[in-house]
């Protein structure tokens, strides 16, 4: 779910986001994680933040907005990094589409 990343690059995709979520932001807060990133850390699997930082340091418990994680998983290191590159383009490319349609979807 890559949905915090996008909103920490573009705030007024929030809007939509709480359209969509009928007033709210569903995302992936740590609980919902926890397990499957343990998993991949012990098989050695990739888990990281959408732009490749580490998890190792974020609360397990809390439920609001600021706890919200974007995260990106692959069965090795090059496939990780395609995919965290793959998502930063898409992420890109929002700020180009928004900027071309004048600030209107």
């Amino acid at each position: 779910d890559i949905g915090p990343a996008i909103i920490a690059a573009h705030p007024w995709a929030e809007a939509e986001f709480r359209r969509v979520g009928r007033g709210a932001v569903l995302c992936n807060s740590p609980y919902d994680v926890a397990a499957t990133y343990l998993l991949c850390r012990e098989a050695g699997v990739p888990f990281t933040d959408a732009d490749g930082s580490t998890l190792d340091d974020r609360p397990v418990l809390g439920s609001d907005v600021s706890f919200q994680m974007a995260t990106v998983a692959a069965g090795n290191e090059g496939l990780q990094a395609a995919l965290i590159a793959s998502v930063q383009r898409g992420i890109a490319g929002l700020r180009r589409t928004r900027s071309q349609s004048g600030g209107r979807r």
